[in-house]
């Protein structure tokens, strides 16, 4: 709707993708764990011989170590803001509202997260968007909760 109008509720996401879907155009980029490619055997001369066959994307290393994080969260009883919350004030020892490197590995060890020292400092990173070097409980909620 070019008024910005959307009556019957369509998101205007839907509607691009209808459009895409309409229109031949390759879709917006997805995060689908498969993939489909060409392929074709040896020999059978070109295109008309040409099938597609699922292959296992590669999944973001942070995306992995992030869902076994929320994972183990969640077997802990972290679940909603108030849990979150909850957690973020038991690993935050000394107070300050902030996680600091150890707090932040100290708890990452307690849910027995065997990552190596380059993971953990992925996830560390993820988290400190403000790049303060410390993760506050607004970061650490948007890092867990991915909004």
């Amino acid at each position: 709707y070019a008024s910005g109008a959307d009556p019957v509720g369509i998101s205007s996401l839907w509607v691009q993708d209808v459009v895409a879907l309409t229109s031949r155009a390759p879709p917006p980029p997805s995060t689908s764990t498969t993939t489909e490619v060409a392929t074709a055997p040896i020999g059978t001369g070109g295109a008309s011989a040409l099938s597609a066959a699922p292959v296992e994307a590669v999944e973001d290393p942070v995306t992995k170590l992030l869902n076994q994080l929320r994972e183990s969260l969640k077997k802990h009883g972290a679940r909603g803001i108030i849990g979150l919350g909850r957690k973020f004030r038991i690993i935050d020892d000394d107070g300050s509202g902030h996680l600091s490197k150890a707090e932040f590995k100290k708890a990452v060890k307690e849910h027995v997260l065997d990552w190596t020292d380059e993971e953990f400092t992925l996830v560390f990173n993820h988290f400190d968007t403000d790049r303060g070097g410390s993760i506050s409980y607004d970061e650490f909620l948007v890092g867990v909760r991915g909004e």
